[in-house]
């Protein structure tokens, strides 16, 4: 099953999320959406949700992702960050952001605390978008450590976030100020 299929702006890249499905040579969790690029120049199939270190192996799973224009950078949405990252911790096993460069294969935490970047927010983040050459990745969530010095002014509702990739630096866009972490 086919879902959110994407074709960068040179058609270069076909990105899709395939879910149930059985791919040669890539170990999937018959339940959970997987999320592939396909060059077709090449033929080569890539599984970018695959785990860090595993890269034809997946035991997380991804809800939503987006793109640059030119399929390099992905922002992908998941539940289990810590099985796309090595060596980060996620203390409530919410859904996180993580920015995807495909042609480095880094991995970078988005919604992640400003004390600590191996560590994921401390609430649920969800991708909201991306700019079209990547340097953006908006992001809405919950969490209360996305920025220093915090203050929740909306209640129960989310706030909106950027990211920037360039800078590694998170902004609040719908708070009173912005503030950076």
């Amino acid at each position: 099953d086919v879902r959110e299929p994407f074709v960068s702006r040179s058609g270069e890249v076909v990105l899709f999320l395939l879910a149930g499905a059985e791919v040669a040579g890539f170990d999937l969790p018959p339940t959970t959406e997987s999320l592939f690029a396909f060059e077709p120049a090449t033929g080569a199939l890539e599984l970018l949700s695959g785990d860090d270190g595993a890269p034809t192996q997946q035991t997380g799973f991804v809800s939503n992702y987006a793109s640059s224009a030119d399929g390099r950078w992905i922002a992908v949405e998941t539940r289990r960050v810590e099985v796309l990252i090595g060596g980060v911790t996620d203390p409530n096993g919410a859904t996180d952001v993580v920015l995807i460069d495909r042609s480095t294969g880094i991995r970078t935490l988005v919604s992640r605390s400003a004390s600590d970047p191996r560590t994921a927010a401390d609430r649920a983040s969800i991708l909201l978008g991306m700019s079209p050459d990547g340097s953006k990745v908006l992001l809405g969530s919950d969490a209360r450590n996305l920025v220093s010095g915090f203050v929740n002014s909306n209640g129960i509702a989310q706030d909106v976030y950027v990211y920037d990739r360039v800078t590694g630096q998170i902004a609040l866009v719908s708070g009173p100020s912005a503030s950076e972490g």
